[in-house]
């Protein structure tokens, strides 16, 4: 995979992130999403350009990284994101210290949702308000 074979030769060749990031144009955020299969590769010629340069590649080896990344590109799926109510948890408890249910942060996750749904000024205020007293 691309973002794989970047990484290892990024770090086979002892360039930190920062200043991988610092020669390609990336955030460290952006690099990293597409580190960790996130985001997709850049299919850009410019960028990958970039990369293989920071990566000092050969002919060869650039145009191998190009056609990784389009190839990837083509396939990505990107790594599916935790559910609200499998990461909130350990955050979350009642006055009582009660851990709550699935359901209890399941109800929670539709009231912020309703509270924060785009609508007019004034319904907007009036939902936060109730939600709040609601928790």
């Amino acid at each position: 995979m691309f973002s794989k074979n970047v990484y290892a030769l990024r770090i086979k060749k002892r360039i930190t992130l920062r200043d991988f990031c610092h020669a390609t144009g990336f955030s460290t955020s952006e690099w990293g999403k597409i580190e960790r299969d996130i985001d997709p590769p850049p299919t850009d010629m410019r960028i990958l350009t970039k990369i293989a340069k920071a990566l000092d590649l050969r002919a060869a080896g650039k145009q191998s990284l190009i056609k990784q990344a389009i190839k990837d590109d083509k396939n990505f799926k990107p790594k599916p994101m935790p559910k609200f109510h499998e990461i909130m948890p350990p955050f979350l408890c009642t006055a009582d210290n009660r851990k709550l249910t699935k359901d209890d942060i399941k109800g929670i996750y539709e009231m912020l949702l309703e509270a924060y749904r785009p609508t007019k000024k004034s319904e907007k205020a009036s939902r936060r308000k109730t939600c709040l007293k609601t928790v």
